[in-house]
């Protein structure tokens, strides 16, 4: 072992990745086909990486709420969290979330009333808004359309929603 540089032994050193590259199959059986897949997996972390958005999740309900961040967490995007309309507006501005995502029965202020005032103001007109209900009902949706809300996603929703929704929206500030 004497003989052999500790560039070639160490992992991390340039000269180590380029040794293990061209080293011959004869001499270590394997590294070829090593180095191989550790240029291919680190292609793959690299690729699967996606933007990181930043949301902002208003519902009165803690589980819901939780549901969410841990849905959108694993998802790879920055989570708020807040527990009625005006807790949000005070986080829409402080944060700038990307999307938000908020409930419309809420106490002090409804979802209705929450998004109408982000929708009023200058500085966050553009940011969507997917309003998260149990009710369905077409008078529903029409109402959060006339507020300015994006999307309607009805509870409970599942990871793939709330997911697709982000990525949907979340590029549209």
């Amino acid at each position: 072992m004497a003989d052999i540089p500790v560039e070639w032994i160490c992992p991390g050193s340039k000269a180590h990745k380029e040794r293990s590259e061209t080293w011959s199959d004869a001499r270590q059986p394997g590294a070829a086909l090593f180095a191989d897949r550790q240029r291919t997996s680190e292609k793959l972390f690299m690729t699967t990486t996606d933007p990181i958005f930043r949301v902002l999740v208003v519902d009165d309900s803690n589980t819901i709420r939780r549901s969410a961040e841990i849905f959108l967490k694993q998802g790879g995007h920055e989570v708020l969290l807040a527990d009625d309309g005006f807790d949000a507006l005070a986080k829409v501005n402080d944060y700038q979330p990307q999307l938000i995502f908020c409930d419309i029965l809420m106490p002090k202020l409804d979802g209705y009333q929450t998004c109408a005032i982000i929708k009023r103001n200058e500085r966050f007109s553009g940011t969507p808004v997917v309003m998260l209900s149990s009710k369905d009902g077409v008078f529903d949706k029409a109402r959060g359309r006339m507020v300015g809300c994006q999307e309607y996603l009805t509870k409970p929703f599942t990871k793939d929603q709330l997911l697709q929704a982000v990525l949907q929206f979340g590029n549209a500030q």
